[in-house]
């Protein structure tokens, strides 16, 4: 693989993007990022796609690829079909008396900091980890150019999501987000041993005992004949029970003409 192979594969992917959405794709690149990268749909007010991405910009190639990827998923269903996760005040307000009960040393100014840290990120996890597994299945088959890349990020990403099985986040975090999380990262680990060749990724997970849950969610997410989004996001929730700990509301087509 060279640089301008990978960088071709990336542009083509967000010609299909622009071709299926009818907005163009902006790219940001902002080293100040907390992840690697980060993709904002179009909406009617601005419409144009928002990719950032941390790295320079051929070492981004596939984490822009892979953020183009939930695009051309939501794009590729009928504008009434196309959903949001979104958060829930109650479930939040659950994470904070759980946590509250944990850490009473937490100020209350700092107490809502870290709900809001835990409840957001296992939404945003939650979200995007199976979906995210259906982008890079589509990626590796289509789109060879990529694969050094891909398997460079995808193995760094399981290596470091194993820092998660540390034993001290059970006494300092509600159990039910630890654990879902976790099995959310196992699931990746596994599959990303499977699909890289590389089965020490999924080692961890095994000797932490979170081998059958990993499958499970997996087992879940290709078992089914319905690969958009939302049953596979509501299919994991079901699993590590988390139903009812979010809500689905409508897209907005960034332009009234949109056709997918």
């Amino acid at each position: 693989m060279t640089t301008s192979l990978a960088n071709t594969a990336t542009a083509e992917i967000i010609a299909r993007v622009e071709g299926l959405s009818g907005c163009p794709v902006l790219l940001l690149h902002d080293p100040t990022l907390q992840t690697l990268a980060t993709v904002k749909a179009a909406t009617r007010q601005h419409p144009t796609h928002l990719v950032r991405y941390r790295d320079n910009p051929d070492a981004a190639a596939y984490q822009i690829a892979f953020e183009c990827g939930f695009l051309l998923r939501l794009f590729a269903l009928p504008p009434g079909e196309r959903v949001q996760l979104i958060g829930t005040p109650g479930a939040r307000q659950a994470v904070f008396q759980e946590l509250r009960r944990l850490r009473s040393d937490l100020k209350p100014g700092t107490m809502q900091s870290v709900v809001d840290m835990l409840y957001d990120g296992l939404m945003l996890q939650l979200r995007s980890c199976g979906p995210g597994i259906e982008v890079d299945n589509f990626l590796f088959a289509h789109y060879p150019q990529l694969r050094e890349l891909q398997a460079a990020s995808m193995t760094h990403q399981a290596l470091q999501h194993a820092g998660t099985l540390n034993p001290d986040l059970d006494r300092q975090f509600p159990r039910a987000i630890v654990h879902a999380s976790r099995a959310m990262n196992s699931a990746y680990a596994l599959y990303a041993a499977e699909l890289l060749g590389l089965p020490h990724l999924a080692v961890p997970y095994q000797s932490a005992g979170l081998e059958s849950v990993g499958r499970e969610l997996l087992g879940a997410l290709f078992s089914s004949e319905d690969t958009a989004d939302r049953p596979i996001v509501d299919a994991w929730a079901k699993t590590l029970g988390l139903s009812g700990h979010y809500a689905w509301v409508p897209v907005e087509s960034p332009a009234p003409e949109t056709v997918p």
